[in-house]
């Protein structure tokens, strides 16, 4: 079988498994799930103030720091339905 429904070899172990379970997820619902896993994955490091680098001579983040986290992963819930349009915020976001 061929298509975004198919199985994945046996041989993949547990994400053959996993596969079929995601299948069934509907589009929207997934595409929900992306943009808030990606705005958590962004709002936690800076909750916490990990830092992936050396220290950087920057201020505390402030509002403009977690508007522009928003903007980069709260887009990605509309991908489906406007996927130009999300890509134009996402970039904009991540330039500015």
């Amino acid at each position: 079988m061929t298509g975004p429904r198919a199985r994945l070899p046996s041989s993949h172990g547990r994400a053959g498994a996993l596969a079929p379970a995601l299948a069934r997820v509907a589009p929207a619902a997934a595409d929900g799930l992306l943009g808030l896993g990606v705005v958590a994955a962004q709002l936690l490091p800076l909750a916490l103030g990990v830092n992936q680098g050396p220290a950087t001579p920057f201020t505390e983040p402030d509002a403009p720091a977690v508007a522009l986290i928003l903007l980069q992963g709260l887009p990605l819930t509309r991908r489906r339905r406007r996927p130009l349009a999300v890509f134009g915020v996402v970039l904009a976001a991540n330039t500015a």
